[in-house]
């Protein structure tokens, strides 16, 4: 211990950082401690620890040892110590937050890109942790270094290519669901055409039985472990609480365990609006657990094996507590993938299906488009037809569920998740002129088509 302090504490430079960067600052008892929080057992200080994990590097008037502060990782919602690396004089620490940006939030990205050092901005483009939006944002950059880089990161400057999930006739099918099993794409379809009527009915009937309910959720949730099935259903959890507009999906440097439990966290007194929201998500972790669905399979979508070809095993009958109310109340149905999102669900197929497989040049004229629209005027228009269309009879969820496929189909024409918001903002639009033209007024649908008249995806009005 008495070396650590010494090397830690050590007046050269060089030397606190190495023994940094080998971490030496890290014990046993450090690692064992982590573990225990994220198990939410509690944490005992050890005693022989003291003096070496208070020192912050962020404190040291070394670039070098501040830098290993980064390196070292900064958790990503510690927003303090990440507004000092961005405000801090050097630019190697600045630098190395895009360099070793896994963790760097949102706004020390926006910081970063508009950094007066060309060298920093420089790195922001060459990044591969930096967000797509971002660094196109570089691609206009004054310093031609700068621009450069960012073309050479650009992933719209690569060959377009569609994924190899796409069904045998090579259409997107609606809505976007990320399997084949067509026991989830049913369930999917349900909750796009939800009813008012039927909202209360999954309220009513998911309170019944809620504590036979969340027994079996738990003891599925456990069955899980890390499977393949877990990751799909986490990233389905992150869709679904943006459509039903409930609290964010834990985040992902916690157990996959936490994340498949987190949207039930704290729902005791929930009301109705959430209850019926979580009895959707209750079959989704009814059907995605399925033993239709468990054979050890290669497929990319099969969302069972535990990633060795081994299937998950789960108890039928907690998987049919989780799936009656929907079930109940949601089948049978007579909406198919065709009729979906209406009777103009075909053309949007068609339509998001050639954005799919835009060459380059018309899927950059399509997001430039997007972006050279005032954010205001486009949230105005984007507003207007949302309340519209939901005021038309339409099912309340089904214009969000329709951005979501617009995000699939632009990560498919990018090849790259996550892909730019902005791109599936432009196909949300297009597709949203599709379905309710003559529901909107002239001004909104010029402004929502555009990005897809320039990129001629559609004709113009």
């Amino acid at each position: 211990m008495a070396v650590r302090r010494a090397l830690l504490g050590s007046e050269h430079p060089r030397v606190r950082a190495a023994a940094r960067r080998a971490g030496v600052h890290v014990l046993e008892s450090h690692v064992v401690a982590a573990l225990s929080a994220a198990d939410g057992h509690p944490v005992a200080p050890d005693p022989d620890t003291t003096g070496i994990e208070h020192a912050d590097p962020l404190d040291d008037p070394a670039p070098a040892v501040r830098v290993t502060a980064v390196v070292g990782g900064i958790h990503q919602q510690d927003g303090a110590r990440w507004a000092r690396v961005l405000s801090d004089p050097s630019p190697q620490v600045r630098k190395a937050a895009a360099t070793h940006g896994y963790l760097t939030p949102a706004f020390v990205w926006t910081g970063l890109t508009n950094d007066p050092d060309p060298a920093v901005r420089k790195a922001v483009a060459s990044s591969r942790w930096a967000p797509s939006a971002v660094q196109r944002r570089l691609l206009s950059d004054t310093n031609p270094g700068v621009a450069a880089a960012a073309e050479a990161t650009d992933p719209l400057s690569r060959a377009v290519r569609v994924r190899p999930s796409l069904p045998a006739d090579r259409e997107i099918t609606l809505p976007v669901s990320n399997t084949h099993d067509p026991r989830i794409r049913l369930l999917d379809c349900t909750a796009v055409t939800l009813t008012l009527d039927q909202q209360q009915q999954l309220s009513t009937a998911a309170r019944a039985g809620i504590a036979d309910r969340t027994a079996a959720r738990g003891r599925v949730i456990e069955q899980f472990g890390t499977s393949r099935a877990a990751r799909w259903v986490v990233h389905r959890w992150e869709r679904w609480c943006s459509v039903f507009a409930l609290p964010a999906p834990a985040s992902s440097q916690i157990w996959w365990e936490k994340q498949l439990a987190a949207p039930f966290a704290d729902v005791a007194d929930a009301d109705d609006r959430i209850t019926r929201a979580l009895a959707l998500f209750d079959a989704v972790l009814g059907l995605a657990a399925a033993p239709h669905t468990l054979a050890a399979s290669t497929d990319p979508d099969d969302t069972t094996s535990d990633g060795h070809g081994r299937a998950v095993e789960q108890d039928p009958a907690d998987l049919a507590l989780l799936t009656s109310p929907w079930e109940q109340v949601c089948l049978p149905t007579s909406v198919t993938p065709d009729t979906v999102y209406g009777p103009r669900t075909p053309a949007v197929r068609r339509l998001l299906t050639t954005a799919a497989r835009l060459p380059r040049t018309r899927l950059d004229t399509l997001l430039t488009t997007r972006i050279s629209i005032d954010h205001h005027t486009w949230t105005t228009a984007r507003r207007a037809a949302v309340d519209l269309v939901t005021g038309s009879a339409e099912p309340i969820y089904a214009t969000h569920f329709l951005f979501w496929d617009t995000v699939a189909v632009a990560e498919i024409a990018a090849w790259e998740h996550p892909t730019d918001p902005l791109l599936a903002e432009a196909l949300w639009g297009a597709a949203t002129v599709t379905l309710h033209a003559e529901y909107l007024s002239g001004a909104t649908v010029e402004i929502l088509a555009r990005p897809a008249v320039a990129a001629e995806l559609l004709q113009p009005s």
